[in-house]
C-alpha cells in the first residue's frame, strides 16, 4: 500500500486525496457527534433536540469538542493517508524533515509578516464589502450580509473567553489545530500536486489558494484568505519546509485570540469595521510586509544554494 500512487499522475492523486477528505470528513462527525454524550452532561436523546435546535452555539463547549475532530478529520487524516499512498518518505514529501537556516531572523521574519499582513487583509476585507451589487443580485448581498452577521456572531462566541483554560482551550481549536491540519492537506499535499499538474509553481499555488478560501464559506474574507494562502503557498514552495507555513498560519490565527483576550480587542476592530482607512497605515505596512517577503525569498534562496 504505501507509495502505491506513485506512478499515477498529479490528476488522480489529487481525485483520491479529494475522497479522502470527503469519506475522512464524515466519519470524523458521526464519530464526534456519537461520543459527545461520552464527554459532556448530555444524554443521547438532550443531544438529539439539541442537533435540531436552531442555536447550536448555545453550547460553545460541544461546538468547540466538534470543530477539533473535524478539523483533524477533514485536514490532518486525509493528508497523512493521501501522503503514504503518494510517497514512501512522508517526511520529505511533507516538508517536515527540514527548518530553513538562520531559524532566528525567520521566524522574526515571520511575526513582521503576520502583524503587517493585517493591513493588506484589512484592506481587501474593506474592498470586498464595497463590491457593487446590481438590483437584480440585491437579494444575494442581503443574504451574504445576514451570513457574515451571523458568522461574527458565532466568531464572537467562539472567542467569549473567561479564563486561561478558556484562551488555552480557543488558542488550540483556532490557532494551533487550523496551522497543523490546514497546512499539512493544502501546503503539504494538494498544493504540490497541483504544481505538478500544471507544471507551473504560480498556477498550483493559486488554484489550491482559490480552493483554500472557498472552503472557509467567508464571502467578504475570501481575498484576505485567498491573499494569506497565497504568502503561506510561496513560503512553503521557497522554504522547501512546511513548518514554516504552519508558524506563520499560527501567528496569523493566534493573534486574533490574543488580542481579544489580553487587549479585550472587539470583532469589530480586527474586521476593521470601527475605523477609517489609513492610507499612511497601510503604506507603512505594505512597504514592511514586501521588505519581509522579499527577505524570505532571499534567506530561501541561499538555502537553496546550499542544497545545489
Amino acid at each position: 500500500m504505501k507509495g502505491s500512487l506513485i506512478g499515477s499522475s498529479p490528476w488522480y492523486k489529487l481525485f483520491i486525496v479529494f475522497v479522502l477528505v470527503i469519506v475522512s470528513t464524515f466519519v470524523s462527525l458521526l464519530v464526534g457527534t456519537l461520543s459527545i454524550p461520552l464527554f459532556f452532561d448530555i444524554s443521547f436523546s438532550g443531544l438529539m433536540d439539541y442537533v435540531q435546535s436552531p442555536d447550536l452555539y448555545e453550547r460553545v463547549d460541544i461546538v468547540l469538542y466538534l470543530q477539533g475532530l473535524t478539523t483533524i478529520g477533514t485536514f490532518v487524516l486525509p493528508a497523512l493517508l493521501a501522503v503514504y499512498l503518494i510517497s514512501p518518505f512522508s517526511s520529505d514529501y511533507l516538508g517536515l524533515s527540514s527548518f530553513p537556516k538562520k531559524a532566528g531572523i525567520i521566524v522574526g521574519l515571520l511575526v513582521v509578516l503576520t502583524l503587517s499582513g493585517t493591513v493588506i487583509s484589512d484592506s481587501l476585507y474593506r474592498l470586498s464589502l464595497a463590491i457593487p451589487f446590481p438590483e437584480s443580485m440585491l437579494g444575494l448581498k442581503e443574504y451574504l450580509d445576514s451570513a457574515q452577521v451571523a458568522m461574527e456572531e458565532q466568531m464572537g462566541r467562539f472567542l467569549d473567553m473567561n479564563g486561561p483554560f478558556d484562551f488555552i482551550t480557543v488558542l488550540i481549536i483556532m490557532a494551533v489545530l487550523p496551522a497543523v491540519c490546514e497546512e499539512t492537506l493544502f501546503r503539504g499535499v494538494i498544493q504540490p500536486l497541483f504544481i505538478r499538474a500544471f507544471k507551473s509553481s504560480w498556477a498550483g499555488i493559486v488554484v489550491s489558494s482559490i480552493i483554500f478560501g472557498i472552503l472557509h464559506q467567508q464571502f467578504y474574507s475570501f481575498l484576505s484568505i485567498f491573499a494569506l494562502s497565497v504568502v503561506l503557498g510561496y513560503l512553503k514552495y521557497w522554504t522547501k519546509s512546511l513548518w514554516v507555513s504552519m508558524i506563520m498560519h499560527f501567528f496569523n490565527n493566534a493573534s486574533i485570540v490574543v488580542a481579544i483576550y489580553f487587549f479585550d480587542v472587539s470583532m469589530e476592530d480586527i474586521n476593521g469595521s470601527t475605523d477609517a482607512f489609513s492610507l499612511n497605515y497601510f503604506l507603512v505596512g505594505s512597504l514592511l510586509f514586501g521588505l519581509s517577503l522579499y527577505a524570505m525569498n532571499r534567506l530561501s534562496k541561499e538555502k537553496r544554494r546550499d542544497l545545489v
